[in-house]
């Protein structure tokens, strides 16, 4: 039995000696193909992003705000306020085509009509600015509901300036009116075209 005994110690010692000439087998190999398909790269790189420039104004003779004094006061009056709508903004031009919205917003205490009209200056194309070909039409803009708005191309510096007209219509001479008081708002949304 000694002799047997002795056979399977050192069949054991020589699997052990095996598995573990094996792995050690397997690490090299591992290490020198994980070496291989390593590497490093350098340098730099640089991403430009187009910039996205926008404006508008509202211009009057003497400041860029209309006060609230030069509103019409009574049935029969209107008042013409002149604004801009473009893609430069100091010496840059937009490098990206815009859609914007107008909307006007009011408390809508008087019984004001608004109507729209106006020009374009630069680069000019057939569908430069769908709410312009309306209000060159004389059409009335809605209140409280953004407007198709316009279309601003990219690269070309070009304004849409527009003559909003607030009017008070003569049929509307209701006292009612007297001691109303209004608010009016101009917002000029605009976005990056997809």
């Amino acid at each position: 039995m000694g002799e047997k005994k002795m056979r399977d110690k050192t069949k054991r010692r020589t699997y052990i000696l095996y598995l573990l000439l094996l792995l050690l087998a397997m690490a090299g190999t591992g290490a020198v193909t994980l070496a291989r398909y390593t590497s490093q790269v350098l340098g730099t790189g640089q991403a430009v992003v187009a910039s996205f420039v926008s404006d508008s104004s509202v211009v009057s003779e003497n400041s860029v705000s209309l006060p609230v004094s030069s509103l019409p006061k009574k049935p029969g009056a209107h008042v013409e306020i002149r604004f801009l709508v473009t893609n430069k903004k100091d010496d840059k031009i937009s490098q990206v085509a815009q859609n914007y919205s107008l909307t006007i917003l009011t408390a809508g205490n008087l019984p004001y009509e608004y109507k729209l009209s106006g020009t374009i200056t630069g680069a000019s194309s057939s569908d430069m600015n769908r709410l312009l070909s309306a209000a060159e039409n004389g059409a009335a803009i809605p209140v409280n509901i953004p407007s198709a708005g316009g279309i601003l191309p990219h690269t070309d510096s070009v304004t849409h300036t527009y003559t909003l007209t607030i009017s008070w219509p003569e049929n509307a001479a209701d006292p009612v009116y007297a001691d109303e008081v209004e608010h009016i708002e101009l917002v000029v949304d605009s976005e990056q075209r997809m």
